[in-house]
């Protein structure tokens, strides 16, 4: 019902506010792992919310756990890694580019996920847009040297 449904997504928004925690993490720790831990969290959390998870108490933790990951982990992480990954100059410039491709994908992904839900029905949509998507991310972080890239932008500073 509408009260349900504003709580879970009223918690998904209370677990971003673990931005502060994974903000610390990724200073503290290597980036890239923060990422990757991000990206797997997500696929984990998206897996039983689109499958097996049906209750209101099940949807209320996955949310705040969604919220964590995806938003607390992924944005915050991925954002801080491309300001590294410039030269001071152009943090501003890269900053709008992140956050340009970031919200243009939101804005295709509700249509992407509506076609798919239509092809494969909610579980199949959930398990390829988000799980799979998640699982690609976090193999991808594995090609990542996080040294290199840090060291190659103060370099050309």
């Amino acid at each position: 019902d509408p009260g349900q449904s504003s709580l879970a997504v009223a918690l998904g928004g209370i677990g971003a506010m673990l931005a502060l925690l994974f903000g610390y993490l990724g200073d503290r720790f290597p980036q890239r792992w923060v990422l990757l831990v991000s990206f797997v969290g997500t696929a984990v959390v998206a897996l039983p919310m689109y499958t097996v998870a049906t209750a209101p108490a099940a949807q209320y933790v996955l949310s705040f756990l969604m919220g964590a990951f995806a938003s607390g982990g992924l944005f915050t992480n991925l954002s801080t890694a491309l300001q590294r990954s410039v030269r001071p100059e152009l943090v501003g410039r890269g900053q709008g580019i992140f956050v340009l491709t970031y919200y243009v994908a939101a804005a295709f992904s509700g249509t992407i996920f509506g076609s798919l839900v239509g092809l494969v029905g909610w579980s199949g949509a959930g398990l390829l847009q988000v799980v799979l998507v998640s699982l690609v991310g976090a193999a991808l972080m594995l090609l990542v040297s996080t040294p290199a890239m840090l060291h190659g932008a103060r370099s050309r500073s």
